[in-house]
């Protein structure tokens, strides 16, 4: 049994073991997060020498709730995209915990904390999402709790799936779960049942944040108003922005039929490279951008001239060029900012500048 807080909640400690015919298989290493649920732990599978996930559920969690979620995220395990349960053992509280394959990358929660992802990164997230979404729908599961910490970056920088605390065995349900994120509700939450079209809300959410750097206001999202991302940011492709917005409909009947049908409209979209925005040192340069590594390191810059007026280059890194010279004399921030949306669009679509 774990020592316990003056709050009742379990504090275990680097190196405590637990499990196993010993109580000695798993060695906790250090924490990993913690959610609604349970905090996660790396630890040492003693028996398989190797490094696991487990997650130890809080007293609040009983072994009947705890089993449920094993079982649906089991049913789930062999998709690519989602993390895969390898035991689970259930006790007397707070002894009961799940092992889980260790994804090392972090989750999606890391990135956005750390800085705002690449157009192309995001793309790439979005479908890693419906491509699991879609698994699970088509084993009639929803997973109702879609956001950055539940997304663990592995090989390749693609995102598995994880916590189906949460999650539902039936496609329709009457109550919704008071454990959904607060952050993402849908404007049906509290009135009608979570569906497939519940999911579809959530990554919508995400999707506008990994975009736009930021949580969109659901207040804005409920009445409709919201603006779209290729608004806020000029190298979003237009349909990508739409596709998004889509899932972001406040009748659950506007949005996309399916996790499929939406991740066909996603994947259509050519997404080649992403940019980064550029902190300038120079008072004079009023914006400036740079493309990942799939973009070549290509930057645009825009800038003030003193006589008046704005400036837009592109230029390529040193033994690299442009199909031809990049440059335009504009009128006004606006105009500027116009020509190097059109530059940037071009980039993240594989055309070359």
């Amino acid at each position: 049994m774990f020592p316990l807080t003056p709050t009742g909640f379990s504090a275990p400690f680097v190196g405590m073991t637990l499990g196993g015919t010993g109580g000695d298989r798993y060695e906790l290493q250090s924490p990993l997060g913690q959610g609604s649920f349970g905090t996660t732990w790396r630890a040492l599978d003693r028996d398989e020498d190797a490094i696991v996930a487990v997650k130890l559920l809080n007293p609040s969690t009983t072994p009947d709730n705890a089993l449920r979620e094993a079982r649906l995220q089991r049913r789930l395990s062999a998709h690519s995209r989602i993390v895969s349960i390898r035991n689970v053992e259930l006790g007397a509280n707070p002894s009961s915990f799940i092992v889980l394959d260790l994804i090392s990358g972090g989750s999606l929660q890391d990135v956005v904390e750390s800085r705002r992802p690449t157009v192309l990164e995001s793309h790439r997230w979005i479908c890693d999402t419906l491509e699991a979404l879609d698994h699970a729908h088509e084993e009639n599961i929803l997973h109702r709790d879609i956001k950055p910490s539940n997304l663990l970056l592995g090989p390749e920088g693609h995102t598995l799936l994880t916590d189906f605390g949460v999650a539902e065995d039936s496609i329709r349900r009457a109550v919704p779960s008071p454990g959904m994120y607060p952050l993402t509700l849908p404007p049906e939450f509290g009135s009608g049942p979570t569906t497939v079209q519940t999911d579809l809300w959530l990554v919508g959410v995400l999707g506008w944040q990994l975009l736009v750097g930021d949580r969109p206001d659901l207040t804005d999202a409920y009445a409709g108003s919201l603006l779209s991302p290729h608004r806020l940011s000029p190298e979003i492709p237009m349909a990508l922005s739409r596709a998004v917005m889509a899932a972001l409909a406040p009748d659950p009947a506007d949005r996309p039929a399916s996790a499929r049908r939406m991740l066909e409209e996603v994947s259509r979209v050519p997404v080649h490279c992403g940019w980064h925005d550029l902190n300038p040192t120079d008072p004079a340069v009023v914006r400036s951008w740079r493309t990942d590594s799939a973009g070549g390191s290509i930057t645009v810059e825009i800038r003030h001239r003193t006589r008046g007026g704005y400036l837009v280059t592109a230029t390529a890194p040193a033994g690299r060029r442009l199909r031809k010279r990049r440059y335009s004399d504009e009128p006004s921030e606006a105009k500027a900012l116009q020509r190097a949306r059109a530059w940037l669009t071009e980039v993240v679509g594989g055309n070359s500048l």
